[in-house]
């Protein structure tokens, strides 16, 4: 049987301090990466060439991956996951989700790499 070639949508939820927490899509879809990096770039002006815009990378990176989240307003009230949302984190937040989506990133291709590590033979 060939393995599925398919992004399986499943959800991950990732510690943060204080006991808060993020709901994050388990792996991105090659057009969800696509979409992605796109969103990573700018364009200068009509006919250039878009260029990678550091500003943008959390941004982007936070959007295709953020499905839910504990987080509330200054009165309580759950907010939820929204580009306006995650532009009004404090840079702490923002740093601290960064840090946990990387986290995440490296521990699924940590994942992978294993499951595709070929099995060496062992002479007895």
């Amino acid at each position: 049987m060939s393995r599925c070639r398919f992004v399986q949508p499943k959800i991950v939820r990732l510690p943060l301090t204080d006991g808060e927490w993020i709901d994050v899509k388990r792996e991105l879809s090659y057009g969800e990466q696509t979409d992605m990096y796109a969103a990573m770039r700018k364009q200068f002006g009509a006919g250039t060439v878009p260029v990678l815009d550091l500003t943008l990378i959390g941004r982007a990176r936070m959007g295709a991956y953020l499905l839910a989240w504990s987080l509330v307003d200054a009165e309580g009230t759950p907010v939820p996951v929204s580009p306006a949302a995650i532009n009004n984190l404090d840079a702490d937040t923002a740093r601290e989700i960064a840090a946990a989506l990387e986290a995440h990133d490296e521990a699924l291709a940590e994942e992978k790499k294993q499951l595709t590590a070929p099995v060496s033979a062992t002479n007895s």
